[in-house]
């Protein structure tokens, strides 16, 4: 059973939108093997220029199948899961940002049935 404060159903109120911080950070991110094989490119000098690394750099990475957390971030954003987290980010909050222009509209109807309501538009 939904409670209503003032008319307005209280599950209809929505969280205020993430910040930019927590909608894109990754907590888990893949072994570096798995990114690298995900990449639409194989060629290691390109991906080591991508980086800004030597490719000896990234072999060593490579070989020790980790590398610095900026570097995880970067290339999981650059393959399929980090695309799959943009887009379900994305498309959460066009969900969220539609229901809550849905409550305000639901708001805005009942409050003009009110006899006090006045629009002076």
């Amino acid at each position: 059973m939904a409670v209503q404060a003032s008319g307005i159903l209280l599950s209809d109120i929505t969280e205020p939108p993430l910040k930019l911080a927590q909608m894109f950070r990754a907590t888990h991110t893949p072994p570096l093997s798995y990114l690298l094989d995900d990449l639409l490119t194989r060629d290691q000098r390109a991906i080591a220029k991508h980086l800004d690394v030597s490719p000896a750099t990234l072999a060593r990475w490579r070989k020790a199948d980790a590398a610095p957390r900026p570097v995880m971030l970067a290339l999981f954003y650059e393959s399929r899961w980090g695309y799959s987290v943009l887009h379900t980010t994305a498309t959460n909050g066009e969900d969220q940002a539609r229901r809550h222009v849905d409550s305000l509209s639901r708001e805005v109807a009942m409050l003009r049935t009110r006899p006090s309501w006045r629009l002076d538009c």
